[in-house]
């Protein structure tokens, strides 16, 4: 059952998969996959194998379990994995598999298969003719057990970012181990003896909310960029319902005694980012 927009890469896998192995796909409407209800309705009447999605979706999916995922194979990825979703979704789904990959490397890199009532949560191994390395500071292979950059080769590394030279240049490098290229993920993990990568966060400010890769500093840029902002920080924190959201934290330039209304500083954003760069809550500090 595919209810990933076409316009989210993972999509790639619910679209060609099937059809590659001689299954079938169904797709829905956006407007399907967003109703909680329908969705499960959905599922009832169609009884699919697999269905894929981000944590966040299975999060609201899986709120109430009325039995429709007993026979699914859960696919999981676009952002991490917590462990307590983990445990709901292995006790309630057949299967589940969690996968990481940037866009980059097109799509899925590595695969690991949830095992147990308190599974552990791991990124897992290569999937075919992809290659995973941990990497230290200046290039060199770390041995396992220690935490370093991942890079990731093989067939799916695509070629670059289009019209960007300094960006590709930075992320997409020669490998030393072998032909083409390596891309630089970003990511810090760490492999253990048996061959299986755990993520261990990042290296940068980039956080992942419902599957959008977001630069907070491209955020806190754009806000700096008014006179009445001193400074600012934005950070990704855990909200109530267990999903991240991002919290802008603002110090205004002196002179400024009215705080500015939140729609406001929401405006000078949205003038430069998309909708979903924009925080959920503003603070403001002395």
């Amino acid at each position: 059952l595919s209810v990933t927009t076409y316009a989210f890469d993972i999509s790639v896998l619910e679209l060609f998969l099937p059809l590659i192995c001689g299954g079938k796909v169904i797709i829905w409407s956006n407007q399907i996959s967003t109703d909680l209800i329908k969705l499960r309705q959905t599922i009832k009447e169609q009884q699919p194998d697999y269905l894929q999605a981000t944590p966040t979706l299975w999060r609201r999916l899986l709120a109430n379990d009325f039995g429709e995922m007993n026979e699914i194979t859960a696919l999981c990825g676009g952002e991490a994995l917590d462990k307590e979703l983990a445990k709901t979704m292995n006790k309630v789904c057949k299967k589940v598999f969690n996968l990481y990959g940037p866009t980059e490397t097109t799509v899925w890199s590595l695969m690991y298969q949830l095992e147990g009532e308190d599974p552990e949560v791991f990124i897992g191994k290569p999937i075919g003719n992809t290659m995973a390395y941990i990497l230290d500071a200046n290039n060199k292979l770390l041995p396992p057990g220690l935490v370093g950059k991942l890079y990731i080769g093989g067939a799916g590394v695509s070629k670059g970012y289009l019209n960007d030279i300094a960006e590709t240049n930075k992320r997409f490098v020669d490998n030393p181990f072998g032909n083409g290229k390596l891309f630089y993920t970003g990511d810090l993990a760490k492999c253990h003896v048996d061959g299986i990568y755990e993520y261990c966060g990042r290296d940068d400010q980039q956080v992942k909310i419902r599957g959008y890769r977001i630069e907070t500093e491209e955020i806190e840029i754009c806000l700096k960029k008014r006179a009445i902002i001193e400074n600012c920080a934005v950070v990704a924190v855990e909200g109530n319902d267990g999903e991240k959201i991002l919290v802008a934290y603002i110090k205004l330039a002196n002179g400024i005694e009215k705080k500015p209304d939140i729609e406001m500083l929401r405006g000078f954003i949205r003038e430069e980012l998309p909708e979903y760069m924009i925080p959920s809550v503003f603070r403001y500090l002395e």
